[in-house]
């Protein structure tokens, strides 16, 4: 008997396990039914209401005024729908003019970016040649200083500079690039 009693605790325990499993699902059930049966009670209750409201119109004498109200909800009733009709097609409308407004900004950003990228290289550029430029004319200068220092027969080469000597870079803008963009032709 000593020898059976693990498992007995072991089939226990299993059965035990096992009715804690049917008793949760038992509840689980009971709650569905329980909610199922609260909506039907509502619903009757509703259906009454409407029970006691028909009865109250068959009840009622004025049949011709109730004809004419009737009339009359079904003219609201129309104009209501013409006038959700409108404004779906407003709505449609609006949707449109936005997409199309974003569509044009995000084509305008992308359009800036290239044009700042497009600056930035002719600034590049720029200061390139700039510096090269000051470089020959410093080369000119020391040739000059050169050729002055010793007579020659050969003419002077004169050089002519945009830029006074100790004057600072000009900033280039994106306006100023848009200006000469638009006044010089485009290369093919």
């Amino acid at each position: 008997a000593d020898e059976d009693l693990p498992r007995l605790l072991d089939a226990n325990n299993y059965e035990i396990a096992g009715l804690k499993v049917k008793n949760k699902q038992l509840l689980f059930e009971k709650r569905e039914q329980d909610d199922k049966l609260r909506r039907q009670h509502q619903e009757i209750v509703s259906l009454k209401e409407q029970q006691k409201k028909l009865n109250t119109l068959i009840s009622n004498k004025k049949l011709g005024e109730r004809e004419k109200l009737e009339m009359d909800l079904t003219t609201a009733r129309v104009t209501i729908a013409h006038q959700e009709n409108k404004i779906q097609d407003l709505t449609k409308a609006v949707e449109i003019y936005k997409k199309t407004a974003d569509r044009e900004v995000r084509s305008n950003q992308i359009q800036l970016k290239k044009s700042q990228n497009n600056l930035r290289d002719l600034q590049d550029a720029y200061n390139e040649l700039f510096i090269k430029y000051k470089a020959q004319e410093k080369e000119l200068g020391n040739q000059n200083i050169y050729t002055q220092a010793r007579p020659r027969a050969t003419p002077k080469i004169k050089t002519r500079s945009n830029f006074k000597s100790g004057a600072s870079q000009p900033n280039l803008t994106l306006e100023s690039f848009n200006s000469t963009k638009n006044s010089t032709p485009a290369p093919t």
